[in-house]
C-alpha cells in the first residue's frame, strides 16, 4: 500500500506547475537544512545564555542526560516555521530568474537551429 501512497503523491507533484514544485523543494530544502543544524543552535543559544563556562561537549552531555534527544531539537519547530516560507520562496525566486536570464542567453529556437529556448513556467 505505501508504494501506492508514494506513486499517488509522485504524480500529483509532477501535475503542480514547475514554479508550485520548486516553491515546495525550498521550502523542504530549508526545513531539513534548519533541522539538520537544529542540536549546533540549541548548543549556541546555551553557550550565549550561561557564559563561557561550559564546552560544546559538556552541552551536549548535559541536555542529552537532562532531557534526552528531544532536547537536542527544542526550539527547532519555531525556527522550521520561519524558515520555510523564506527558503520557499527564495529558491522559487531564484530559478524563476535563472530562467529568465537563461531565456535572454539562448532565445527561442529558429527554423533549423540547434538552440531551444527555456520556458519560464
Amino acid at each position: 500500500d505505501t508504494p501506492d501512497v508514494a506513486i499517488q503523491l509522485q504524480n500529483r507533484l509532477r501535475s503542480l506547475p514547475t514554479f508550485a514544485r520548486e516553491l515546495i523543494a525550498g521550502g523542504l530544502a530549508g526545513a531539513l537544512a534548519k533541522t539538520a543544524v537544529a542540536p549546533l543552535e540549541r548548543t549556541k543559544i546555551i553557550f550565549q545564555t550561561r557564559g563561557g563556562q561550559l564546552t560544546v561537549q559538556g552541552v551536549l552531555q548535559h541536555i542529552w542526560q537532562q532531557e534526552g534527544v528531544a532536547g537536542l531539537f527544542k526550539g527547532n519547530t519555531a525556527s522550521v516555521l520561519r524558515i520555510v516560507p523564506y527558503a520557499a520562496i527564495h529558491f522559487g525566486l531564484y530559478e524563476y530568474f535563472r530562467r529568465g536570464i537563461v531565456q535572454l542567453a539562448i532565445p527561442h529556437s529558429r527554423p533549423g537551429s540547434k538552440e531551444q529556448g527555456v520556458p519560464l513556467w
